[in-house]
């Protein structure tokens, strides 16, 4: 089997989008992708009205726990996106002065047998 891999850049991004300056843009929903959306055109000279439901982050954007990791896409077809959107993360608290955002060290550990062994176990206690 092969495997294709595909590369963008924020530059061929905002190249590819044309100018959004001067224009009105109407973006539906007020979650993550949403609010970024309407930020980023924002930035880019647009006038942007968000329209969501009820509020800003209600459903799912709101209820996710906010842990993020650079590096859980390394290796994966997608690991520019992800280091991409990690790093944005930052700017866009540094930027704000957000003080809720903050880097700290983490540590993940898999084990891949957990299952295998914790059945094996209890078959261990029935001798």
């Amino acid at each position: 089997s092969s495997s294709s891999s595909s590369s963008f850049s924020s530059s061929s991004v905002s190249s590819s989008l044309g100018s959004t300056s001067g224009k009105h843009i109407v973006v539906i929903g007020a979650g993550i992708v949403g609010c970024s959306t309407a930020y980023h055109l924002a930035l880019r000279g647009a006038s942007v009205t968000v329209i969501e439901r009820k509020k800003v982050g209600a459903a799912a954007s709101g209820k996710a726990g906010g842990f993020l990791a650079r590096n859980w896409g390394d290796g994966a077809s997608t690991q520019f996106l992800h280091r991409h959107g990690f790093d944005l993360h930052r700017e866009l608290a540094t930027k704000l002065n957000l003080t809720s955002w903050r880097q700290i060290p983490t540590l993940s550990i898999t084990r891949e047998t957990w299952l295998s062994d914790a059945h094996d176990d209890d078959d261990d206690d029935d001798d």
